[in-house]
């Protein structure tokens, strides 16, 4: 009888486990295009930027090796992917705004670039600012060369990982932001 009734508690509290965890509501990806940035294709775009204002939520967009040099905002819920981590690169060095890239967005995935130099300052003029979003993926980049380099305000269920941060008075700011 005690044995019956302990299963039964086990039992009980494994599936009242199972029944509190996250779920997360996920999006068909159906017709989602991909973009090129660099590289000889036709129809290949020349910036970062005006692949993303060209493409569509669910689009990716893969950046082929070399420096580019402007600021970034991503207010579409796309993947922006490099060929290589340390040779596809966004740089900002003296192209007005001081902050590198923002996100403003949800949904959105960044991955394998190296992403540096805020022209700006100040502590609040960062290298990578995500601000108002959820379910953010920035992965596998190198982020250096800014007061702070990654900064995030109002987000919540995103993931900043395997990254390498470097050369900054602040490596990551996080205000109003949970579940990260």
């Amino acid at each position: 009888m005690k044995k019956s009734t302990c299963l039964a508690v086990v039992l009980l509290l494994t599936m009242a486990s199972i029944m509190m965890l996250p779920l997360r509501y996920v999006k068909a990806d159906y017709g989602s295009n991909i973009l090129y940035v660099g590289g000889s294709g036709p129809g290949n775009y020349t910036g970062i930027q005006a692949a993303i204002d060209n493409a569509s939520d669910g689009d990716t967009i893969f950046v082929f090796s070399g420096i580019y040099y402007e600021n970034i905002t991503i207010k579409k819920s796309i993947r922006v992917v490099g060929e290589n981590l340390t040779s596809t690169v966004i740089d900002s060095f003296g192209k007005g705004d001081p902050v590198v890239l923002v996100i403003s967005t949800s949904d959105v995935e960044v991955t394998n670039f190296t992403i540096q130099n805020s022209s700006g300052e100040e502590w609040d003029e960062d290298v990578l600012k995500i601000c108002n979003s959820s379910f953010v993926t920035i992965s596998n980049n190198i982020i250096k060369n800014g007061p702070t380099n990654i900064y995030l305000e109002n987000v919540h269920d995103s993931r900043i990982i395997k990254n390498h941060v470097l050369d900054s008075f602040n490596a990551i700011l996080v205000k109003k932001s949970s579940y990260n």
